[in-house]
């Protein structure tokens, strides 16, 4: 009886079989046969260091190992010897020697790197040309008084009034308010960036002056060890203090809703 010899789809061993019993696939067991049937959980890898395709690897040794396959020992140290060796180089921003590994180099999308959290958030901050920064202490902010003053029309970080950022602002009682931290008192992130938000404030107060529009300054620059919610309290107490104050004189109905306990039950005791 003639037979051929053929091989195995999934393990690639000789398989001789007569061409009655030869069917669409080919297989020398069935274990062959259900591992090849069974669902696909298997990844494509390669050497890390070589880039040689390497076996199937599972999704669950994949994910142990963070996608890190090599070929053999030798590609694994070199890798690491690579990928682990210190460079010599300046901080981007002090200009402080330092030693950095090679990996820092290739996350960096600046391609920079720094000598501490610091010098890199004084960099990206001095360098910041898009976008606003808002604070805790601001969300935390907006969100209370939108619970207590509902029916009143508040903007968050206006810029079109006076062509100029203004935190809060109320239209309807020409009251503004700005929240200040320490860059407006201190050159945290250099003398020249301190220099124009000095005359970014002084423009903000004369455009406000020219418009009739009261600027109330809330400096929090002496909050110390971050954000929390019992510190921003008395701050928050002090602008709610000022919007009914400034809506008695402008003669408005009251603006507070159903929370009437609010500032003692939940401002009290001040701190």
């Amino acid at each position: 009886m003639r037979t051929l010899t053929l091989f195995c789809e999934q393990c690639n061993k000789t398989v001789i079989r007569r061409p009655a019993n030869i069917m669409s696939h080919v297989f020398c067991s069935q274990s062959c046969s259900a591992i090849y049937h069974r669902p696909k959980k298997y990844i494509k890898v390669n050497c890390k260091q070589c880039n040689i395709e390497l076996p199937l690897q599972s999704k669950r040794k994949f994910e142990l190992n963070n996608g890190n396959f090599y070929c053999s020992c030798a590609c694994r140290l070199l890798y690491r010897r690579e990928n682990t060796k210190l460079i010599k180089t300046n901080c981007g921003q002090c200009g402080k020697e330092i030693l950095k590994k090679k990996h820092y180099f290739k996350q960096s999308k600046s391609g920079k790197v720094f000598c501490g959290r610091r010098c890199s958030g004084v960099h990206f901050g001095q360098n910041k040309t898009t976008g606003t920064q808002v604070s805790k202490f601001e969300l935390f902010v907006q969100k209370e008084l939108i619970s207590i003053f509902s029916n009143l029309n508040i903007e968050y970080n206006n810029s079109q009034t006076i062509k100029s950022e203004l935190d809060i602002y109320i239209p309807e009682l020409k009251l503004a308010f700005e929240i200040n931290g320490p860059t407006h008192y201190k050159p945290i992130y250099g003398q020249e960036r301190f220099n124009k938000t000095i005359k970014k404030d002084l423009e903000k107060k004369k455009n406000c002056r020219k418009l009739k529009i009261k600027l109330i300054i809330i400096n929090t620059s002496f909050m110390r060890d971050g954000f929390s919610e019992i510190k921003s309290k008395p701050f928050l107490k002090k602008i709610i203090k000022a919007i009914n104050k400034r809506s008695a004189a402008f003669a408005a109905p009251p603006l507070r809703d159903s929370k009437t306990d609010y500032l003692t039950a939940k401002l009290s005791p001040s701190i």
